[in-house]
């Protein structure tokens, strides 16, 4: 009777082991954005600005430009755990499978940075095996770049609303200036616009931006 049980245990770990071993390798050139191009006069005046791969508007930026207050808004809103996890936040995970339970629907996932870079570089179908894949693809990512640098992918391949895509465009899309010059406020609204681009756009909705902005802000309280 006890050892059924175990069999089934093993089995499903052997299974599960196999199952890891279809996952394709991690494999993309990070260093390749949908990026604009951008031409400049002798004194640094922008000139003109024509649109990247997907007719995106995307202007990549080093971490450093990104904004005092913009890395900490997207830590506090999708991934609080971001140092201190490899790829996958387990606590995350437990707690989302709780509360979807508990609501008999998806309400709560727990994607990561990580993930979502994987997600937003190597894009697929929505499913099960999908989220297994981006789960073990995202521990990767984690080993062969660091923190900093997953943090600059996702800020910079982010979708912002319409062809926008990253944080440097959306700056200078919604507030006329660049990312280094975000303010507190201006950063907490930004960060929330990929969880739903098209809805917490504050050109198109802003009550809608500025209630997600405040959740923001309470977060990073």
């Amino acid at each position: 009777m006890i050892r059924r049980p175990i069999i089934a245990g093993v089995a499903a770990f052997l299974v599960f082991r196999a199952l890891l071993l279809l996952i394709p390798p991690y494999q993309t050139d990070l260093l390749r954005y949908p990026a604009s191009t951008t031409v400049f006069d002798r004194h640094g005046r922008e000139l003109r600005t024509s649109l990247g791969p997907g007719e995106s508007l995307c202007r990549p930026v080093k971490l450093a430009d990104t904004g005092h207050w913009t890395s900490k808004a997207i830590i506090a809103l999708e991934d609080k755990r971001f140092y201190d996890h490899h790829g996958v936040d387990k606590i995350a995970i437990c707690r989302a499978i709780l509360q979807n339970l508990k609501a008999g629907r998806v309400v709560e996932g727990a994607s990561t940075l990580s993930t979502l870079v994987v997600k937003l570089t190597a894009p697929r179908s929505r499913t099960f095996w999908t989220k297994i894949v981006e789960a073990r693809q995202a521990g990767e990512l984690e080993d062969a770049v660091g923190k900093d640098e997953i943090l600059a992918q996702y800020l910079n391949r982010a979708p912002f609303g319409g062809n926008i895509r990253g944080i440097e465009a959306a700056s200078r899309y919604y507030f006329n200036k660049p990312a280094s010059e975000l303010s507190l406020s201006e950063s907490a609204m930004l960060v929330a616009i990929p969880q739903r681009p098209e809805t917490f756009r504050p050109d198109l909705h802003l009550q809608a931006a500025v209630i997600r902005r405040n959740r923001v802000l309470m977060r990073m309280k």
